[in-house]
């Protein structure tokens, strides 16, 4: 046996005659003569079921049934959504000016430039269901304003009804 046949990806390929991916399972077909068993010996198929959830962390938004009755956005949330952001923008543009004259440049009082700034902070799954329409109906734009969101992502899904 050579060194090259003794390293893990030769004895793989001495096992191994081919591996297939389907949809739901992983077939690698081993190879009989790698066993010592006759030449004339079919392949043997081992199917190996893959993972219901995908690697590297990917999420998916899923919505229980009362919280889908909403199919189009609602503006009045994607515009605060959107001044929310621009708050962000700003103050990070301008992170030595004080945010009451933030406020004054923009012409609101410092509670709602604090309010706008901790909503720029939403759960990006929170982000995703109301740009999405996917939210309870009783998600409002005065809601959102009068809510002490929470630090942590998913309690804010929960606290808005989004889990």
């Amino acid at each position: 046996m050579s060194e090259l046949d003794r390293q893990p990806a030769g004895v793989i390929h001495r096992l191994i005659s081919r591996i297939e991916i389907t949809d739901d399972e992983l077939l690698i077909a081993l190879k009989p003569s790698a066993f010592g068993i006759s030449h004339n010996t079919k392949e043997k198929m081992f199917p190996i079921p893959l993972p219901s959830q995908k690697p590297f962390g990917e999420h998916k938004l899923r919505l229980s049934p009362e919280h889908t009755g909403q199919t189009e956005p609602n503006p009045d949330l994607v515009k605060l959504l959107q001044e929310a952001m621009a708050v962000q923008k700003l103050v990070l543009t301008n992170h030595q000016t004080p945010l009451n004259q933030l406020a004054q440049m923009r012409g609101c009082c410092r509670k709602r430039m604090t309010k706008l700034l901790q909503l720029s902070w939403l759960s990006p799954d929170a982000v995703e269901a109301i740009l999405a329409g996917r939210h309870s109906s009783s998600l409002s734009r005065a809601r959102l304003l009068s809510t002490s969101l929470p630090l942590a992502w998913q309690d804010q899904e929960e606290l808005l009804a989004l889990r």
